[in-house]
C-alpha cells in the first residue's frame, strides 16, 4: 500500500470516529401539568401505605390513621420514572417531590415500597380496617 492509501484510511477512520458520538440519541424528559392517565387510580402497599393519584392531586394515607393531600403543579417524565412536584399549603407552602418508578402496567415503586393498583372498594376497605 502506498502512503496515500494509509492517509485516506486514517482520515476515513478519524471522520467516522468523530461523527459517532454526535449520532447518539438522548432520552429527553417530558414535562406535564397534570398526572398522565396511566398512573391515576387507587394504590395500596404491603407496608401500611395507601395512595390515591388523581389528575391534579396526590393523597397518601396510612390505614386507620391520617391522610395528606398535595396539589400537583408539574410532572417530569423520563423513561419509566415520573417526578411529581407537588405543594401542600399549611399556613406556609411546602413543596414535595414524589419519585415514582412505573415498572409495570399497574405497579410502581415509591420510597422503596411497591404499590399496586386496586379498585376503589378494596382501597377504602384497606384504609378503614
Amino acid at each position: 500500500m502506498k502512503l496515500r492509501n494509509y492517509i485516506l484510511l486514517g482520515a476515513t477512520g478519524l471522520a467516522l470516529g468523530v461523527s459517532a458520538p454526535f449520532t447518539q440519541s438522548k432520552a429527553e424528559a417530558s414535562t406535564y401539568r397534570s398526572i398522565p392517565s396511566s398512573l391515576r387510580g387507587y394504590y395500596i402497599s404491603s407496608n401500611n401505605l395507601a395512595m390515591i393519584i388523581r389528575k391534579h392531586t396526590v393523597i397518601i394515607a396510612i390505614p386507620r390513621a391520617d391522610a395528606s393531600s398535595a396539589h400537583v403543579y408539574k410532572v417530569i417524565h423520563t423513561g419509566h420514572i415520573y417526578r411529581i412536584h407537588t405543594s401542600i399549603n399549611m399556613g406556609n407552602t411546602i413543596h414535595v417531590t414524589y419519585k415514582l418508578d412505573h415498572y409495570a402496567h399497574n405497579k410502581f415503586k415509591y420510597a422503596g415500597k411497591y404499590f399496586h393498583k386496586v379498585s376503589k372498594l378494596k382501597y377504602y376497605y384497606y384504609v378503614s380496617h
